[in-house]
């Protein structure tokens, strides 16, 4: 006889599991503590075996049945229900551990010995609020030119054209990694060459081009020290003298 809803609900436990069979194989198994555990009973090659199908009321009694069913198709086509479902699991771990958002942090931790802390900070920022939203929990081997370019759109949609180049390099830069850790075969990103998506305007800032001018600079840089310290104007005259970026100068 057919399961009701209100027969689970209501079932007492004893001081022993029982049984409730609802056909087909699947059943209810009641534990003395009063929890309830969905069961199928089946025979594959000769053997008997059981598949667990989850625990009541998270797997309603629909849920099971339609389960049950799926397994019954797989016995049909000479596929081991219960050896499916650990592939599957495992196939689900994998993809899990795989996924751009663990690549990600995998690839901040060794980029991280490399720049300073600040610059993980808003590396971390930028992936957290524009990338992680839109591609973080796929498999980093399903994402595809076309995800990541929608991504990047959705950040160019709103103007802030140079916190999408950057995270166009971000995301490049982890793809990359991907691919020398065996993660990855392929970095959708480079595709998106010049012409695909807007590009900020340059500013030119204002320069120096007369010795006068330079000179009237590096006096203000020897006077600098009345009002900074000493490592500030050491590293305004080396800058003067070898035209350092900033992270030069700062190293």
């Amino acid at each position: 006889m057919k399961l009701t809803d209100k027969q689970i609900k209501t079932v007492n436990p004893t001081d022993k599991p029982f049984k409730l069979s609802d056909g087909k194989g699947l059943y209810l198994l009641v534990n003395p503590n009063g929890s309830k555990y969905w069961r199928m009973k089946y025979r594959f090659q000769g053997k008997e075996q059981k598949l667990a199908l989850g625990i009541y009321p998270d797997v309603s009694l629909k849920q099971a049945r339609l389960q049950c069913d799926e397994a019954r198709q797989q016995l049909a086509n000479g596929i081991n229900p219960s050896t499916r479902k650990k592939t599957s699991a495992a196939a689900n771990k994998a993809a899990y551990e795989n996924s751009f958002v663990n690549v990600a942090r995998e690839w901040l931790e060794v980029h991280s010995g490399s720049v300073t802390p600040l610059h993980i900070k808003k590396i971390t920022s930028l992936l957290e609020r524009f990338v992680y939203p839109e591609i973080g929990a796929y498999p980093i081997t399903d994402i595809d030119t076309p995800t990541v370019l929608e991504a990047l759109r959705k950040i160019e949609s709103t103007g802030k054209l140079e916190t999408m180049q950057r995270a166009k390099r971000t995301a490049g830069q982890i793809f990359t990694f991907a691919i020398a850790s065996g993660k990855a075969t392929n970095n959708p990103v480079l595709p998106l060459a010049k012409g695909v998506l807007k590009t900020p305007k340059e500013t030119h800032r204002a320069a120096i081009t007369t010795p006068s001018e330079l000179g009237r600079l590096m006096m203000l840089i020897s006077n600098y020290r009345e009002r900074g310290s000493v490592v500030v104007e050491c590293a305004l005259k080396c800058s003067a003298l070898w035209l350092l970026r900033q992270g030069e100068l700062r190293f």
